[in-house]
């Protein structure tokens, strides 16, 4: 009987220290965040700190003022500048605008990673809204 017990009990340490080792597997960076506002969503997709994409993209549904708007998306992250989009015009209540893409598939330094939606006025620019998505290792 007693053999019996000891067996049972390295079984049951072996099971804990697999389910122990299986849960220390990198975090993943998967999300999406959309700002308080609602208008500027950004998502990253990956594991850990390798990044496969991102994205940012502004919802101009229900928006409080007449358009147009003529908007950029640009993508920053913790050590500054990513990509530059295209600009588009968004029309009051017209929808989702043009999703501004990355796709680096590599590791990448741990940080905010921002989308930002620029609004054109006359010759200057201005941050219309923003929102960010953390990623850690």
């Amino acid at each position: 009987m007693r053999r019996l017990v000891v067996k049972l009990g390295s079984v049951i340490a072996g099971v804990l220290l697999a389910a122990v080792t299986f849960g220390a597997s990198p975090a993943m960076a998967t999300a999406t965040n959309c700002n308080g506002k609602g208008f500027e969503c950004t998502n990253v997709t990956g594991t850990g700190l390798h990044i496969t994409s991102m994205w940012g993209q502004l919802n101009s549904t229900n928006q409080c003022c007449a358009g147009p708007y003529l908007i950029h998306i640009e993508l920053t992250g913790p050590h500054g500048f990513i990509k530059n989009c295209a600009q588009y015009t968004a029309f009051d209540q017209s929808g989702l605008g043009p999703k501004c893409t990355w796709a680096p598939n590599k590791n990448e330094p741990a940080g905010n990673y921002y989308s930002i939606a620029w609004q054109k006025s006359g010759a200057q620019y201005f941050v219309f809204d923003e929102a960010f998505v953390g990623v850690h290792s």
